[in-house]
């Protein structure tokens, strides 16, 4: 019945610019997507009966490769004589800053050595169990960058959107600011954006 044209409504609302907080989100969000995605791709490999341990291994090392790479990225983002950081900030965004920029440095420093200690010649292989604990050490990655993946003082409000029908709610969604945020970095955009 709409044809051409569909209902649109615009919600018109100003915030303070928290950009710098959301776009810190997102980016250790999608990291942590990143890895999530590589390591179950590695997982779904090493369960198959008869798997192949050369492209595990080349799994496992280019999920950690990338992992090292998006934190130091990351690290980058986060340093605190950054000077495209904004100086807006407050005490408690300051601090999160140094915790998120000290566990990102420490990450990174335990990935180096696993990769160094497993990996130490390029032609060099490894069994199914050293696998599996590299994954298992990966995964222990993935649980602490999880717990530095959260906002503590967000103030742009969720999404809501509400399905109508003859005037009552019958479904509704709730999509979290920071998933629509752009940013001119890929990196750091929101993932419905």
């Amino acid at each position: 019945p709409w044809m051409d044209t569909k209902p649109c409504v615009a919600v018109e609302s100003s915030w303070e610019d928290c950009s710098y907080r959301l776009e810190t989100l997102n980016f250790l969000l999608n990291m942590t997507d990143q890895l999530d995605s590589d390591l179950k791709l590695a997982k779904k490999n090493m369960r198959v009966r008869e798997f192949n341990v050369e492209l595990a291994q080349d799994l496992m090392v280019k999920a950690l490769v990338n992992f090292t790479e998006n934190l130091t990225e990351g690290r980058k983002w986060l340093d605190l004589n950054n000077p495209s950081f904004p100086s807006m900030h407050t005490r408690l965004d300051t601090l999160v800053r140094e915790f998120r920029f000290q566990e990102l440095s420490q990450l990174i420093e335990e990935a180096k050595h696993l990769l160094k200690d497993h990996f130490a010649t390029i032609n060099s292989t490894i069994n199914r169990d050293e696998l599996l604990n590299l994954w298992e050490d990966c995964h222990d990655y993935l649980s602490r960058l999880k717990t530095i993946t959260v906002e503590p003082q967000n103030p742009i409000p969720d999404v809501i959107i509400w399905m109508l029908s003859d005037k009552k709610r019958v479904a509704y969604c709730r999509i979290p600011a920071h998933r629509l945020m752009f940013s001119e970095s890929p990196a750091r955009r929101g993932k419905m954006c």
